[in-house]
């Protein structure tokens, strides 16, 4: 794509990404006040070559609850349609389940955006971390990586580093991508935390 296309492309993901921002905030986009990403993505052009796609976008929460409980509830990955707004359906290729090696689809909705995420596990360390690579459409790499802060307290920290196919704006359309990302994937944490925090004070069954 020559610049000029890739500039268009760019102005267009901008639009639709800022009104879709504005949307999940409950705010109506005002003339003249929307997300000054022009600026970063005219930056990412004059970037000298070879210094490779825009950084990781991290979000993470603290949840009121012993990292077991937190490594119990996030090991099972179909679950995470409960708790992920913008994951509407796991599938796993093969029988595994869990731990490095897995492989599995998941049904990925943002903003006007659809496709089908294929992941592998990479990393798999019980109550610490669960690394994955992006194989599909969208390639890079994801981690959770889990700390106890104290005896019923664990920070939960979840990092990105995509790749946007052509269409998508490739690099850009990453770049552009990461405060809508960010957004959803911080409620994602928030609705996490929400569901194991209530786990943890349901009352033993008896």
């Amino acid at each position: 794509m020559n610049p000029s296309g890739a500039r268009e492309l760019s102005r267009v993901i901008q639009q639709r990404l800022t009104n879709q921002l504005t949307a999940l905030r409950g705010k109506r986009p005002e003339s003249g006040h929307g997300l000054d990403l022009g600026r970063g993505v005219r930056r990412w052009f004059a970037r000298p070559s070879g210094q490779g796609h825009p950084p990781a976008v991290v979000v993470s929460t603290v949840i009121e609850a012993v990292i077991a409980d937190v490594w119990d509830d996030v090991r099972h990955i179909a679950s995470h349609v409960s708790w992920m707004h913008d994951a509407a359906a796991i599938r796993f290729v093969g029988a595994q389940t869990e731990g490095t090696g897995t492989i599995f689809e998941c049904d990925t909705k943002i903003g006007p955006f659809s496709l089908t995420d294929v992941m592998e596990i990479t990393s798999w360390e019980d109550q610490r971390r669960m690394g994955v690579r992006h194989v599909g459409l969208v390639t890079g790499v994801g981690e959770f990586t889990l700390a106890a802060l104290g005896p019923n307290r664990t920070e939960f920290c979840w990092s990105e580093d995509l790749i946007f196919p052509w269409y998508m704006g490739g690099p850009i359309g990453a770049w552009v991508a990461r405060p809508v990302l960010r957004l959803i994937w911080s409620k994602n944490l928030a609705n996490l935390k929400a569901r194991i925090e209530g786990l943890a004070q349901r009352p033993p069954r008896g």
